[in-house]
């Protein structure tokens, strides 16, 4: 996996545009080292409290010194992955990583999203905790592994044209939604969202499949300039993660070959 320092990630996809159109990308575009922790946080803080955590924390990038193969009931409750971010607005991050590097830039892309994943995933936790509540639980449910998919491994794709209803199997989905995204051209539009999804381009990693969340816009939605459709894409993601009726299992969303859906839409790199 690839750990050296390339500041001009963004150039090698347009799935990165989302991304690159972050004043931080380009501020750092003439580095010739991994930005530090202290960078990120101060780009947080340039978002004037905009970043914060579901519990309204603003968000801090504070070292990762969690131990990777702990037991489960080692790990305090406020010593949890979305639990200290929830309540401190501290995310975890290791240096010169290029997951948790990914993971900063979507909390600045997407920070309402961000911030509305990391409430559902607290509250599924607090929902299912055993007293005392003091330890992590030995299992994740069917919402939990939902927002992680998402978190990790989803993104959005926006039409303004309206979606076709899709059959429950996955494979007829996913062939039924490819044939409409073929159809549909210019008025679909992918934002990437879940980090490891960046990861993997940044590695070249072939035939990863990515889960979509559909979300309808208006037909002026196009006539926005690049950064407002990101905005409103955030808001929109956002106010579907309120909707927890409609949004709580993973097969919520679609499975899309990523590579396919690259080919398929062919949007325009504007930060090459």
């Amino acid at each position: 996996m690839q750990s050296e320092w390339d500041p001009h990630f963004f150039k090698r996809s347009f799935l990165f545009n989302p991304l690159a159109s972050l004043e931080a990308v380009s501020l750092w575009a003439s580095r010739t080292q991994w930005p530090h922790l202290e960078d990120y946080n101060a780009l947080s803080v340039l978002q004037n409290g905009k970043i914060v955590s579901g519990g309204g924390f603003s968000i801090s990038c504070v070292k990762d010194v969690r131990p990777r193969n702990a037991k489960n009931a080692s790990v305090g409750v406020m010593e949890l992955y979305q639990t200290r971010i929830f309540f401190k607005g501290e995310v975890p991050t290791r240096e010169r990583n290029w997951h948790d590097f990914f993971n900063f830039l979507v909390w600045l892309s997407f920070p309402m999203s961000k911030s509305a994943l990391n409430m559902r995933h607290f509250i599924a936790y607090e929902q299912n905790a055993d007293f005392p509540w003091n330890n992590k639980l030995n299992f994740r449910n069917a919402e939990q592994d939902f927002l992680t998919l998402l978190d990790e491994g989803g993104l959005v794709l926006t039409s303004s044209l309206a979606f076709p209803a899709l059959p429950p199997d996955q494979q007829e989905r996913r062939e039924k939604l490819l044939e409409f995204i073929k159809e549909a051209g210019h008025k679909i539009e992918i934002f990437l969202f879940g980090h490891a999804l960046h990861e993997s381009l940044i590695n070249n990693v072939k035939g990863i499949y990515a889960g979509a969340l559909l979300l309808q816009v208006p037909a002026h939605f196009h006539e926005l300039s690049y950064v407002e459709r990101v905005k409103q894409a955030d808001e929109e993601l956002a106010f579907r993660l309120t909707q927890t009726y409609s949004t709580s299992k993973t097969s919520d969303l679609v499975a899309l070959p990523l590579d396919t859906l690259a080919q398929l839409v062919k949007q325009e790199n504007p930060f090459i």
